[in-house]
């Protein structure tokens, strides 16, 4: 497996094309790599290295870089003095490179017979797109008709990405070259662990940090930053097809516990994370750091209903959403936007899960709100239970609500209909109140293995 991007230094004759090889570079023994990383996908690469070079001016070529680098993103530093006077980056090869590099030439294609061994035909490639024309001795085939062998590389091409920078007035020597980028394909998101304890009155907290590399690049010792918020970024340029050609690639999440929390300041508007030590993270691979964690956050389980005044259909059970509720106190930091899976114990002590749900961005100290599911034994009819009509725009109704409570403790359950129109309520079996021009909503107590009923009458004018 690769260690890392390996950073091959050539310096090359002047000129933006490939020429005579004067002096070759060999990669520092001990590279610098830093990655900040950025939650929608983004990361910029800084690639330090102390290079011996001879001097004067050329092509420095970098193999192995990110696959999907932003060409137009790229900063090469070099020594004083120098100056860059152009850059190009040439994606990986693949099998349409190859092709249309041998247009002309003889290739050899490999044909499976049907005793299972191969068979090898040498033919002349004529075409290599839109589709293949092949030669075989005057027959002209169109598609491959097997495995296409090359005799090597064609002049020119990388196996790898490969960056290339025009240099002037490069020293000779040890120099230090500093090569800067944004990429696609490395990524991070949060992912909150909360533990509800029993009777719901509070919240154990771990928040993971979960990295992705998709980058078609493995990272050895790189120095981790990750950057929670989203950055602007203005209309991406589209992509040449074979650079935004890209493998699917899975790797299986695997916790690794640092012996230091992740060091937290505030970055403009966002938040940076630095992670302790330095991290290796193969292409393909995911891996979580610890970032936040707490043992108790003070919780609450609401129940809430939500219908309206009109488009009900009477008589038909529902269920109230299952809510849990805490504020970020304690922490002393705020919460990344993420996915939030919370667990609870049964009365086996075993755990079960609760539900998931998205966080938001949540300052320290903001109120988080969960949606965990339906309370299955809690149910509740709604029936309307009288109508008239006062005028063209303006009418009278009256509704009625059954709440039921199968569990074996009270709970409270927050009614929330909405109503059209300028409206008010005239009569009601409880309180109302009115978060808005739009909502009315009760708070209803219902006993343990007992019912509530609520009634309310409204006057709507549109």
């Amino acid at each position: 497996m690769k260690a890392r991007p390996s950073l091959a230094v050539t310096l090359l004759a002047s000129a933006a094309s490939i020429l005579p090889v004067l002096a070759h570079a060999e990669t520092a023994s001990s590279p610098d790599v830093a990655l900040t990383v950025y939650q929608n996908g983004l990361t910029l690469v800084e690639d330090h290295r102390r290079m011996s070079l001879a001097g004067g001016s050329g092509t420095l070529a970098f193999d192995g870089v990110a696959q999907d680098l932003l060409p137009t993103s790229v900063q090469v530093s070099v020594p004083k003095g120098a100056v860059v006077r152009e850059q190009s980056y040439q994606p990986p090869l693949d099998l349409q490179q190859l092709l249309r590099a041998n247009v002309g030439q003889t290739i050899t294609v490999v044909q499976t017979s049907p005793t299972g061994a191969p068979q090898r035909q040498t033919m002349r490639l004529l075409r290599a797109q839109p589709d293949v024309l092949l030669d075989n001795n005057g027959t002209v085939i169109s598609g491959l008709p097997g495995q296409p062998e090359f005799s090597g590389i064609p002049a020119g091409l990388a196996v790898t990405p490969r960056l290339s920078a025009v240099v002037q007035g490069m020293p000779d020597g040890e120099q230090d070259v500093v090569l800067r980028y944004l990429s696609g394909g490395l990524s991070w998101h949060a992912d909150h662990v909360l533990t509800l304890a029993p009777g719901g009155k509070s919240v154990a907290l771990t928040t993971w940090a979960t990295l992705t590399n998709g980058s078609g690049a493995a990272w050895s010792q790189a120095k981790v930053a990750l950057i929670a918020g989203q950055v602007n970024r203005a209309e991406p340029v589209p992509m040449p097809a074979p650079m935004m050609m890209k493998a699917e690639r899975v790797g299986a999440a695997a916790p690794a516990p640092q012996d230091s929390t992740p060091q937290r300041e505030s970055l403009g508007g966002y938040h940076l994370y630095t992670l302790p030590g330095k991290v290796t993270l193969a292409d393909g691979e995911t891996r979580q750091f610890a970032l936040l964690q707490t043992t108790s956050l003070p919780a609450e389980v609401l129940y809430e209903i939500r219908g309206s005044s009109y488009g009900s259909r009477s008589g038909e059970e529902s269920h109230p959403a299952q809510i849990l509720s805490f504020r970020n106190e304690g922490l002393s930091a705020p919460l990344p936007a993420g996915t939030a899976r919370v667990y609870g114990a049964d009365s086996s002590g075993a755990a079960r899960f609760l539900g998931e749900d998205s966080i938001a961005s949540t300052s320290d100290k903001g109120a988080v709100r969960l949606a965990l599911g339906e309370a299955f034994d809690i149910g509740v009819t709604r029936s309307q239970t009288s109508f008239r009509k006062v005028s063209d725009n303006t009418y009278e109704a009256a509704y009625k609500i059954v709440l039921r409570n199968a569990q074996n403790t009270p709970v409270t359950v927050k009614v929330i209909d909405s109503l059209p129109g300028d409206w008010s309520i005239t009569a009601e079996s409880a309180a109302h109140q009115s978060p808005d021009a739009s909502r009315a909503e009760w708070s209803i107590a219902l006993p343990a293995a007992g019912s509530t009923t609520l009634t309310y009458s409204v006057r709507v004018t549109s």
